[in-house]
């Protein structure tokens, strides 16, 4: 969503022809019209998209796509704030193997932040306003223990962002959930920090979302810690990355 409450949806469609499978976005305006007709963003097989607006309508969608030479890769598109797409580009370097799972997140200024699986570590990938990386890819995990996969971030106004994820095995118990704070620049501002303190069984599929003072709350499915399958579990942190209640 931008500033003046306008905001895109994207998703993934598989049709029963390959004819119009791909990423999909559909812009709307703050009263929830449809701003436009639907925009295909890619005209093969895409998986996992995601989407952050800029406070004027720009917007950056990213997804991962199959490769037949080294198997799933991660890519964006940027659009302006009338929908026109600038054209795809990589979001890592490194495309051996499979990277997975992307989601990104925008500044005030429109520099953004994407992550994503790369077969067992968590990393991030800076960019600025003309889509161009700043610096290294960061590995945001430190775990030697098992898969770290489904990543998720928030980045705030000012540039700093924080990443959540799954860690299998790392709390002694399945999966978990872990977290990790980063400056615009990249640097870290905390090792790992655990977010679930329920740690039988799985802890999955975390989310994040933060407000304009530094705040944040992480979002989770915990496997029977509600004595019944899985329930929904959140937590919420000061801007210090300490956590405020249960």
């Amino acid at each position: 969503m931008d500033t003046a409450g306008n905001y895109v949806v994207v998703w993934a469609t598989n049709h029963t022809t390959n004819t119009n499978d791909g990423i999909y976005a559909q812009r709307y305006l703050s009263d929830g019209t449809p701003n436009g007709s639907e925009i295909q963003v890619t005209t093969n097989k895409g998986l996992y998209p995601d989407v952050t607006m800029a406070p004027g309508g720009q917007f950056i969608i990213v997804w991962q796509q199959y490769s037949n030479a080294d198997g799933w890769d991660v890519y964006g598109n940027f659009f302006s704030a009338t929908g026109n797409p600038g054209g795809a580009f990589p979001l890592a370097n490194d495309v051996s193997g499979n990277q997975r799972f992307p989601r990104v997140g925008m500044d005030s200024l429109g520099n953004f932040v994407a992550v994503w699986d790369d077969d067992l570590d968590i990393y991030a990938q800076r960019f600025n306003t003309g889509q161009s990386m700043v610096g290294a890819p960061i590995q945001i995990d430190t775990s030697n223990n098992g898969f770290q996969s489904y990543p998720d971030i928030h980045v705030f106004p000012d540039g700093a962002f924080n990443v959540v994820w799954e860690s299998y095995g790392q709390d002694g118990s399945l999966s978990g959930i872990r977290l990790r704070r980063l400056d615009a620049s990249g640097g870290f501002l905390s090792n790992e920090i655990a977010v679930n303190n329920y740690t039988s069984g799985n802890q999955v599929s975390p989310r994040i979302s933060g407000d304009t003072t530094g705040k944040f709350i992480v979002t989770w499915v915990s496997d029977e810690q509600d004595g019944d399958e899985e329930g929904i579990y959140a937590q919420r942190f000061n801007s210090s990355g300490a956590k405020v209640g249960g």
